[in-house]
């Protein structure tokens, strides 16, 4: 019975420390403001940059928290981490990390074999990457609200997934591309609106837990 008492309070510490990290917002905006810069390097077809917001994300968010939450709620890390949590992250670098080697050897000799399977794989990828990105943050984010119960994260992934379907969604894209300059504008423009409104969702809470917060040595 001991046993399963500490069990129990450490899985709702566990979960506390996950509650704090998304409470401040932060990772909101950098999220959302990150998944811009992506839509807008899908629209501008810049292929080779796809790293560049999982690289703002994974440098800036934690920079952001040791300035200005770390300062003014301090810091909490289980001893032993649950790495489960980390799987969508390592996924998204692979995949990112993929596009970027495929697309470098495509622009090498058309007869290597290894190049012609690269075309292939670029084809393939480019044609599913908007659904893989969709249903991986997503769902990831989805699973984390209703696991700890944030609506706010569950309705970020319901519009993440909403947009990687949109992008291979003909019908849809059809009619978006009718008002829009090109079709990779229209499968981008999901994620991209879905970032907006996660920026702004984060601005509003991060602004709130500033007021709410003030450094440490401030308050005492």
């Amino acid at each position: 019975m001991a046993v399963e008492n500490v069990l129990l309070l450490e899985q709702r510490a566990r979960r506390a420390v996950r509650r704090a990290y998304y409470g401040d917002g932060l990772f909101d905006l950098i999220y959302g403001l990150g998944m811009v810069g992506g839509a807008i390097l899908a629209m501008a077809d810049r292929l080779s940059l796809y790293f560049l917001p999982l690289l703002w994300v994974i440098t800036v968010l934690p920079a952001a928290k040791k300035r200005w939450v770390q300062p003014r709620t301090g810091y909490a890390a289980p001893a032993h981490p649950d790495r489960r949590h980390r799987w969508p992250l390592v996924l998204l670098t692979a995949l990112l990390l993929a596009l970027v080697v495929l697309t470098a050897l495509s622009g090498q000799a058309d007869q290597w074999p290894l190049v012609r399977a690269a075309n292939v794989g670029i084809a393939w990828l480019m044609r599913y990457l908007g659904l893989l990105l969709g249903l991986l943050l997503g769902g990831a984010l989805a699973w984390n609200g209703l696991d700890l119960g944030m609506p706010r994260l569950v309705a970020y992934g319901v519009g993440f997934v909403a947009a990687g379907v949109l992008t291979v969604w003909p019908a849809a894209l059809r009619l978006l591309a009718a008002r829009l300059p090109a079709q990779a504008v229209a499968g981008a423009l999901g994620f991209g609106v879905v970032g907006i409104i996660m920026a702004l969702v984060g601005a509003v809470c991060f602004g709130r837990y500033l007021r709410q917060h003030p450094p440490i040595d401030e308050a005492a």
